[in-house]
């Protein structure tokens, strides 16, 4: 299947929309529900993203991930 870049990049951005919506809902019922205060919401947020990318581009690349932490050039 040949997807032209127009028409994926209209999808991520369409895709991205639908999450950036979602995850405010999901946090206006944290906060407000659970009682998690905001700074602790945003470290877990942001953890669990750069797990996430780092997860996704070990899959996608097939590499060494750690890999820029080895050379100190």
């Amino acid at each position: 299947m040949n997807i032209s870049s127009r028409t994926k990049g209209v999808l991520m951005a369409v895709i991205g929309s639908i999450f950036w919506g979602g995850s405010g809902v999901a946090a206006q019922f944290i906060l407000q529900e659970k009682g998690m205060t905001a700074d602790y919401l945003t470290a877990v947020r942001t953890i669990v993203a750069g797990i996430l990318l780092l997860s996704i581009d070990a899959f996608i690349n097939k590499n060494n991930i750690f890999a820029i932490w080895q050379d100190r050039e």
